[in-house]
């Protein structure tokens, strides 16, 4: 027999040497594949996930939800059908501001009316515009729509529609049904200096427009707006008892009014007034004055939301059109528009509080410029980074990268940066 030779024992040990290397090669080949085959089953599970909750998200939208957060099909905890519809209504003073202000409430089947006399100088955020009194809000382009959504934001509910007036339209709204009987508590005097008294107190006064307008205004020395409110709410009762029924009634006395009457939509401005009204008849109509809180240290007077009393109010009264997500943790979403365009904030927040999310402010921040919108959350979990999906989804921007920031805050549960490839 024949000695192998060193030659090939070299040869036999390389060819072993180079297979364990190259199994070891195979193995890492498999393993990554297998990793890689994990990571895209997970992302195709998260992807499809974001797809159908976008799928039910724009369906419930296109279903139900409108720019104001209303939901035409379930409440916002998902206790059945929403039955409640709300109205804003608002008087315009000669400076385009709110001299009054008032959401109603009527609930169709429960056959419940309320009505919350809102604060004009309670201070709100307006989407888009910073914080201002809430009377202010309607005096600005498209102010109607930019009412609703600030009250909407500010109390956590749905305002379906609105009817706004100047002033002349609302006093030819009361000459035209024949003036209203009103209790009046003081002696109303005119603005100027040594005027008389416009409407002298007593019960059961007899008010045309232009005296129903003064009581509203009106304030006594040393009184401030809340002790005024009570005033108006007489007004509006007197002018909610001699309403006429039935949206051709409504069509026919707003085209009397001319173009200082804006209605948003008939058909719910009809329906609100219609329940509000019948309640009324039978006493089943309450009134509430917006619980609020004196701002101090401003030189100027003002008040705050009572947190307490207004989710108590709301509870009580307005459960039926809370909007979604108000209350759910991971929800709040801060919009830091890089882009500058005017009116852009309101749109985005209409886009986000239809999808369920809570508005919480949007500001122009510097540079701008930007192009490619960014979503920034505060964990990488797979519930926060769906939500962040969800919310791409909703301002149609499926590609804006989700970036995860260590640096925490309390302000909000999402950051937006804005950029050019939003579209409204």
């Amino acid at each position: 027999m024949h000695s192998a030779s060193p030659r090939s024992s070299r040869a036999r040990t390389s060819t072993r040497t180079t297979t364990r290397l190259e199994l070891k090669d195979v193995r890492r080949s498999l393993t990554r594949t297998r990793r890689k085959r994990r990571r895209q089953q997970v992302l195709s599970v998260l992807v499809t996930a974001v797809l159908l909750v976008s799928l039910v998200g724009g369906v419930l939208y296109l279903t139900g939800h409108d720019r104001n957060g209303r939901d035409a099909v379930r409440t916002a905890s998902g206790a059945g059908v929403r039955t409640q519809q709300t109205m804003l209504l608002q008087i315009r003073g000669k400076d385009g501001g709110a001299t009054a202000s008032a959401l109603m409430a009527d609930d169709s089947t429960r056959k419940q009316a309320s009505v919350v006399l809102v604060p004009n100088q309670v201070v709100a955020q307006v989407p888009g515009r910073g914080v201002q009194a809430f009377g202010t809000v309607v005096g600005h382009p498209d102010g109607p729509a930019l009412s609703r959504s600030t009250l909407a934001d500010l109390l956590g509910v749905r305002v379906d529609t609105s009817w706004v007036f100047d002033q002349r339209a609302f006093a030819r709204l009361v000459d035209s049904l024949g003036g209203i009987t009103v209790d009046v508590d003081v002696d109303i005097t005119g603005n100027g200096k040594g005027s008389g008294v416009l409407v002298p107190r007593g019960p059961a006064q007899q008010l045309n427009g232009t005296r129903a307008l003064a009581m509203i205004s009106y304030r006594a020395p040393g009184e401030d707006e809340l002790t005024s409110l009570p005033r108006f709410r007489r007004v509006l009762t007197g002018v909610l008892a001699k309403l006429p029924s039935g949206s051709d009634a409504l069509s026919l006395l707003a085209g009397k009014l001319g173009k200082g009457s804006e209605i948003s939509t008939q058909s719910q401005v009809t329906g609100v007034l219609d329940g509000v009204r019948a309640d009324s008849a039978v006493g089943r109509t309450t009134y509430q004055v917006m619980p609020v809180l004196a701002v101090d240290g401003t030189g100027q007077a003002g008040y705050r939301i009572e947190a307490g009393g207004v989710n108590r109010m709301v509870n009580q009264i307005l459960a039926n059109s809370r909007l979604p997500g108000r209350f759910d943790r991971g929800d709040r979403v801060l919009i830091l528009d890089q882009v500058g365009a005017p009116g852009l904030g309101r749109q985005v927040r209409d886009k986000i509080v239809a999808a369920g999310f809570v508005y919480v402010d949007a500001r122009n921040e510097k540079p701008l410029g930007r192009k490619q919108s960014a979503i920034v959350v505060f964990d990488a979990t797979p519930k926060t980074r769906l939500a962040a999906g969800r919310l791409a989804a909703a301002l149609g921007l499926p590609d804006a990268p989700v970036q995860v920031s260590a640096r925490a805050q309390n302000i909000a549960d999402v950051i937006v940066f804005l950029g050019s490839d939003f579209r409204p």
